[in-house]
């Protein structure tokens, strides 16, 4: 901002999002998250006008754990115990999963919070885990349990942590997009796989837009873009085409009428008026100016 950056492309995370809500309140700096999901209160908003230079082009929680507890459904899971991260983004997780899980009929045996940074030992909070699923065991067949964990790659460690005859590794394990296709989880691949570790992750399009993009990407890095670079490259888009008109009407950046502009620009890019594609599927804001669209695979 010092040195005149106006338009940002992040911060990645819901807690960094939180930190930087009232500067760039204050100062009419637009951000555009890729990957923040926490919903609006647990990024400490409460009206849409709190957020009005925060976009955020994924979906947030809300969607994401309507996903979880319906694959938890179709894996025949009937009790749950969870595991998160005491963060913005762990708590949200944790709040809206719980409702959505008891939507499914599906019981919330034990919710366990760990702090944020995460600890070097998990034993406490795998102990507390043990006992909630040695419970469950007295009422449910094993396949019938899961532990869900919402976290980052510190899974791995608590994966690691657990002992080989520990109940944890008899039952299923539910993550979400903070562990979908963790390198880390890698390191401790004889439980991950004996536990399956299923994990969901927003889906990006398939159209040609994002065919062009791998194509060239591929070439260059040898792997296919991210799914949260996806977003980044249509916000990149966005913001640049809002930029773009705004200035072209009052020949001056204006903060207020590009925030303002942002939605209907996202919407004109998702149908290809501008001559270009999104790649990450069709873009809507809902009225706090999260993307109200998209998929979980």
């Amino acid at each position: 901002h010092s040195k005149g950056v106006k338009m940002v492309i992040g911060p990645m995370g819901s807690g960094e999002v939180k930190n930087v809500l009232q500067y760039v309140t204050s100062n009419k700096i637009i951000v555009a998250s890729p990957s923040s999901t926490a919903p609006p209160k647990f990024i400490g908003v409460t009206t849409p006008e709190e957020k009005k230079y925060v976009f955020r082009f994924v979906a947030t929680d809300a969607f994401q754990t309507r996903a979880i507890a319906k694959l938890a459904s179709e894996l025949g899971i009937k009790a749950v115990v969870i595991t998160y991260i005491g963060n913005a983004w762990g708590k949200g997780l944790d709040e809206y999963g719980k409702a959505e899980f008891e939507k499914y009929g599906i019981e919330v045996k034990e919710e366990v919070e760990y702090p944020d940074p995460p600890p070097a030992d998990f034993s406490p909070y795998i102990a507390t885990l043990e006992n909630a699923v040695n419970d469950l065991l007295g009422k449910y067949n094993k396949s019938e349990i899961a532990v869900v964990t919402f976290s980052y790659e510190e899974v791995a460690t608590i994966l690691a942590q657990t002992s080989d005859d520990s109940p944890l590794l008899e039952v299923v394990w539910i993550g979400c997009d903070g562990t979908a296709k963790s390198s880390k989880v890698l390191e401790v691949c004889d439980k991950a796989k004996k536990v399956k570790l299923y994990s969901t992750l927003f889906a990006e399009s398939k159209g040609d837009a994002y065919q062009k993009l791998n194509k060239t990407y591929f070439e260059k890095f040898g792997k296919s873009p991210y799914s949260y670079g996806l977003n980044a490259y249509d916000a990149a888009w966005v913001l640049a085409l809002a930029y773009a008109e705004v200035y072209d009407k009052l020949g001056k950046y204006d903060a207020d009428e590009v925030a303002k502009l942002i939605p209907t620009i996202a919407e004109k890019y998702s149908k290809g008026e501008y001559g270009v594609g999104p790649v990450s599927g069709y873009i809507k804001f809902d009225e706090y100016n999260d993307r109200a669209t998209g998929n979980y695979m």
